[in-house]
């Protein structure tokens, strides 16, 4: 038997099991004798001597050489074809094919009727509750599918045996040695890959349905215009209309007698808007007619900026905050009070800031109901540039608060206005209101100042103002 084997990619022929190579000659036979005289000739006459006879025939060839050696074995034959695939896989468990299969639910049904599902407070889980009022809501979305089965971690079989490599060429001529033994089997092939995943599990249960969704508290859009309806028939006319109305009143009568002077009057008012530096003053409020006393506080306002000799103008002083309180009759107490209003910050000069406004404060009985408007800044002076910044607005603390209004900047040659507040604008005398900014190059005047604040008490009682 031969094998063809590929080596140094070309297919070599080498004999196994069959034909050896033919063996070496043998060597020469030894010389044939000497064939047998032949008869003598006649003698010849005198003419010359006869041809001598043939050369007598050739001696038998030798024996045959001894015969070659075993050819060597034939290499092993090509690997088997791979087997065929393994099984499949089995499949993968299924999904849960109840409610109660699944690990966040409930255990059970019982005395469960008619209620429905809801995520837990934890938000791990679900618990049943009872249904809401509302119309039902969509059904839930069909349940996931089961997970696929795991691939199989078994190989397949080994694949068969390959098979024997193709005869080689017989060998060249000399008698044939002895056959030569069987070549090796072939190795196994190699095992088969791991088999297809295992079909899909069942698909899962439906999922519950929703909860019901509430009701909507919002209106739906309005539809659209019906189509104008036919005209109707012309009426019949109208009855003739009323006479008209009476002439205009006629001129008025004579003063009638006088009236008697209101003793007891539904409200009072008391303001204070100059200031009361370098102390506070102290007040007594009627609490035998009044019951109910409404306070209005505010502060003093900031000083405007000054200008400077370059031509830079300041910016607006800052309108001082307002606070408001109501106070009752147990606040009031015997109507003793103490009153602070805050005076206006002075205007900067040389190109200097203007000064802040000061607070001003009032509080009945005692200071624990106080009520306070606090001060705004004074406005920036020309000497920090050609536009600077008016002063911060003042801030008030009371049951309601307003805010002073922020000076303006100072441009160049335009001067800040001063900033606003609750009363009104800045400069114009407006109590708290936040001084002008200094023209540059001038000195200030009364308008660049801040303004004073004030306090305002409107007293009254209510049951004159119930409705």
């Amino acid at each position: 038997m031969a094998v063809k084997v590929r080596e140094n990619g070309q297919w070599v022929t080498v004999s196994a099991g069959g034909s050896g190579p033919a063996g070496p000659d043998g060597p020469p036979g030894p010389p044939g004798q000497d064939g047998a005289d032949g008869p003598p000739g006649p003698p010849g006459g005198g003419g010359n001597p006869g041809p001598p006879g043939p050369p007598g025939q050739d001696g038998s060839d030798g024996d045959d050489g001894t015969p070659g050696g075993d050819g060597p074995p034939g290499p092993p034959g090509q690997d088997g074809a791979d087997g065929p695939p393994g099984p499949p896989g089995t499949g993968g468990p299924g999904g849960a094919s109840t409610f109660l299969q699944l690990t966040d639910t409930p255990a059970n049904y019982t005395s469960q009727a008619g209620k429905t599902v809801k995520v837990n407070s934890t938000e791990d889980g679900l618990e049943y509750t009872a249904l809401g009022s509302g119309p039902p809501g969509p059904p839930g979305p069909p349940g996931q599918d089961g997970a696929d089965g795991n691939d199989s971690t078994t190989p397949g079989p080994p694949g068969p045996p390959g098979a024997d490599g193709a005869d080689g060429t017989p060998g060249g001529g000399g008698p044939p040695g002895p056959p030569g033994a069987d070549g090796s089997d072939g190795s196994d092939g190699t095992p088969g890959g791991s088999g297809p995943p295992g079909p899909p599990g069942p698909p899962g249960s439906d999922g519950q349905d929703g909860d019901d969704g509430n009701d909507s508290t919002v209106p739906g859009p309005p539809g659209p215009p019906g189509q104008d309806g036919d005209d109707g028939n012309n009426g019949q006319d109208g009855q003739d209309g009323a006479d008209g109305g009476p002439g205009p009143p006629g001129p008025p009568g004579p003063p009638g007698s006088g009236g008697t002077a209101n003793t007891d009057p539904a409200f009072d008012i008391y303001v204070r808007n100059t200031q009361t530096t370098p102390s506070t003053i102290s007040i007594t409020l009627d609490t035998t007619d009044y019951d109910s006393w409404l306070v209005f506080v505010t502060s003093g306002g900031g000083g405007g900026g000054g200008g400077s000799s370059s031509g830079n103008s300041g910016g607006g002083g800052g309108g001082g905050g307002t606070a408001i309180r109501r106070y009752s009759a147990s606040q009031m107490g015997n109507g003793q009070c103490t009153l602070f209003v805050g005076q206006g910050g002075a205007a900067g000069s040389g190109g200097g800031n203007g000064s802040f406004g000061q607070y001003s404060q009032f509080y009945p009985n005692s200071s624990q109901y106080a009520t306070t408007a606090y001060g705004p800044d004074g406005g920036s002076g020309g000497n920090n540039g050609a536009l600077v910044p008016g002063g911060g607005g003042g801030v008030g603390y009371g049951d309601i608060n307003s805010f002073g209004g922020e000076g303006t900047p100072g441009a160049g040659g335009e001067t800040g206005r001063g900033g606003e507040t609750y009363w009104g604008g800045g400069h114009n005398w407006t109590p708290g209101g936040g001084g002008r900014g200094v023209q540059g190059g001038a000195s200030p005047v009364g308008v660049n100042n801040g303004n004073p604040g004030c306090i305002v008490i409107f007293a009254y009682k209510k049951s004159k103002f119930t409705v």
